[in-house]
């Protein structure tokens, strides 16, 4: 369960079945990429690695994970995920005002292509 305005941009009145549409019942998979050339970084809330993998793509990025969510980066850095930046103030948190958030990647091939 998530906790919107601690971790999510949510209405923190969000009701189950709004949720449930939000993060269950839309697509589960889009892609944009001009060219083939553009295609090098997948870029989603969440998606399977060997799926994004599959489709050729190099890193898999969380654009904005929220650094008062502990937990929630733990998790990411469990399973292979490092901070690459760190965008100053992004996310107005419910209770605390704006906190930074951070830019996370995973590699999903070794090396240069």
């Amino acid at each position: 369960m998530f906790r919107a305005g601690e971790t999510f941009p949510h209405d923190p009145a969000i009701s189950e079945a709004e949720a449930k549409v939000a993060w269950v019942e839309q697509s589960q998979a889009v892609m944009v990429a001009v060219d083939a050339a553009g295609a090098h970084v997948a870029n989603a809330g969440y998606v399977m690695d060997e799926q994004a993998r599959r489709l050729g793509f190099r890193l898999m990025q969380f654009n904005l994970v929220v650094s008062t969510n502990t937990a929630g980066i733990r998790c990411w850095q469990c399973n292979g995920f490092m901070v690459v930046g760190t965008l100053p103030g992004a996310f107005r948190h419910q209770r605390l005002g704006c906190v930074d958030a951070l830019v996370m990647v995973q590699a999903l091939v070794e090396g240069p292509e």
